[in-house]
């Protein structure tokens, strides 16, 4: 229900085109420029979920485009971090951070860059949870050691047949050995 809540009332509209406003909830991957689109809802509402983000949780996002999934983090836990390598993107997410952070104070909790998103975040590390937009063929080895014991990675991997919605926990044995358990989702 909290996800369903944070998702309804963070209204999708402001992160679109204008030309897509009559498509902004439908099924379909919206373009926002530079070569790149919003997912489809239900995608963000499945990467979200098997997320899971709590209060008090900080949240990585890599790949924030417009900024619309940062948007419906910040209202799930306490911090989120967003890294792209798109700045007029970047530029856009934080007019519309700031234009509606009256109507939705939360957002106020994203912080943002612009860069190398496989890189993560060092100086923020660890997070409890780190969300990839983008398809990707492998985790960057640097977002698995930024993720805390026991933290989850969501990742859309590339493969052979295709895209692939992959959830990656990362456990650590008692003696200190670290292991990666990755399940499909989607």
């Amino acid at each position: 229900r909290r996800i369903e809540a944070a998702f309804l009332e963070t209204p999708r509209e402001w992160f679109c085109r204008p030309y897509n406003l009559p498509v902004a909830y439908d099924e379909v991957p919206l373009p926002i420029g530079y070569g790149q689109t919003l997912p489809p809802p239900e995608l963000q509402a499945r990467m979200v979920d098997a997320l899971d983000p709590q209060p008090g949780q900080r949240v990585l996002e890599v790949g924030n485009g417009v900024g619309y999934l940062a948007a419906v983090l910040s209202a799930l836990t306490s911090q989120v971090y967003s890294v792209g390598g798109i700045k007029a993107l970047a530029d856009e997410a934080l007019r519309v951070y700031r234009q509606r952070a009256r109507e939705l104070p939360w957002l106020a909790r994203v912080h943002q860059r612009v860069g190398d998103g496989s890189a993560g975040w060092p100086n923020e590390a660890p997070f409890d949870r780190i969300v990839i937009i983008a398809g990707m063929s492998h985790v960057p080895a640097p977002l698995l050691q930024q993720l805390k014991p026991g933290g989850v990675l969501i990742v859309p991997l590339e493969s052979s047949i295709g895209q692939r919605l992959v959830k990656v926990t990362k456990v650590v044995g008692i003696h200190g050995t670290v292991r990666l358990v990755s399940t499909d989702i989607y």
